[in-house]
């Protein structure tokens, strides 16, 4: 406890620079205040194995982001190419160790729905490699930072392919589901796990919406994607209230990637320019065809059921576990931050010197 308490205060006290290094980059001096106080802050108080494998998945996501970042200011280069590397190997040896606590403490069916997640979220950031070549085609990107971007992207996938051999970035169900499936193991804790991933992807794209940046065509791109994913999930319900698991696990499963691709497809055109984006039907995996819908009314039933939680999830649960955005101001809030500070990190020690303050108004 005297660590998490550590921590904490450290966190508290440093609020200002804290907030500051969440935007950092590899180089930038307030990176090691980023992964070595921010992060592990975020890690103690991560008290389960789920929470933990969750969190691990975000950071590897945000490793992957801040490759773009790099690559897309020109500063993507070897040695914070494998910097970012050995971070996830390290989030990728976490992940596993906790989903594997998971189905030794009998949670098999968590420790699927985990493992699913980070499948999903690899698969997402393996799709947006044909979008790096279109920018480097035209000419937005150099062809040295494409390369070493793709490079960085097959290679974290590798990595953390090693440490979960159940992991999938395939097109197809990842290893983990298709081993529930051989083994007849589908069950209503099942579908439920797929159906905790679901609707943390679509609170994460609702999210996404809200940022000021997005062109015209983005915004119609993520509306439609939106009610797409969000159709799968109503399916998904639909199958669940039958008690139809695999059913409902499938539809659940394809509601995560659409709009987790959805996500990080918005997520590479705010960092590396303009993209063409295909629609979601593209994005359905080949198993949803297999799948035995039920009656029209049941759906048309469930999709008002649920479009009304996700309207109210979309507006009210900020703080669901899934979803990584910081809080973003509406235009009738206002907020000063004067922070001034000092910090030297010396191997994996950190002195920080803080004077911040700030004011918002409502």
């Amino acid at each position: 406890m005297g660590f998490i308490a550590g921590l904490l205060i450290l966190f508290t006290a440093g609020g200002g620079i804290s907030y500051a290094a969440e935007g950092s980059l590899p180089g930038d001096t307030l990176y090691p205040v980023k992964v070595h106080v921010n992060e592990k802050v975020q890690s103690a108080l991560a008290l389960s194995d789920e929470s933990e494998a969750r969190l691990q998945t975000r950071l590897v996501e945000r490793r992957l982001h801040e490759a773009e970042s790099l690559a897309e200011n020109n500063e993507l280069n070897e040695e914070r190419k494998d910097a970012l590397e050995l971070r996830i190997n390290e989030h990728g040896e976490i992940f596993e160790k906790h989903a594997h606590d998971l189905e030794v403490s009998g949670k098999s069916d968590v420790a699927l729905g985990v493992r699913e997640r980070l499948s999903n979220a690899l698969l997402a950031h393996q799709d947006i490699l044909t979008f790096i070549d279109e920018r480097a085609n035209a000419g937005q990107i150099s062809t040295g930072q494409a390369a070493l971007l793709r490079a960085h992207v097959n290679h974290s996938i590798e990595i953390i392919k090693a440490h979960n051999p159940q992991v999938s970035a395939t097109s197809t169900l990842s290893g983990s589901l298709h081993t529930a499936s051989s083994s007849s193991n589908w069950s209503e804790g099942v579908a439920r796990e797929y159906r905790k991933n679901a609707d943390a992807a679509l609170i994460a794209l609702a999210s996404v919406r809200k940022h000021s940046d997005l062109s015209d065509d983005l915004t119609v791109y993520i509306r439609n994607e939106s009610e797409a994913a969000r159709a799968a999930f109503d399916r998904g319900e639909a199958h669940l209230l039958n008690k139809q698991y695999k059913d409902a696990a499938l539809e659940y499963h394809n509601a995560d990637r659409i709009a987790t691709r959805a996500r990080v497809r918005i997520s590479a055109a705010l960092h590396l320019g303009p993209v063409s984006f295909s629609t979601h039907t593209e994005l359905r995996d080949v198993e949803d065809r297999e799948i035995d819908h039920t009656s029209s009314t049941e759906q048309s039933d469930m999709h008002n059921d649920s479009k009304s939680k996700h309207l109210e999830d979309e507006h009210g649960d900020d703080t669901h576990e899934e979803t990584d955005e910081s809080h973003m101001m509406s235009s009738d809030e206002t907020a000063e931050i004067h922070t001034s500070g000092k910090v030297d990190v010396v191997d994996d020690d950190i002195e920080v010197e803080i004077d911040t303050h700030g004011s918002l108004d409502l």
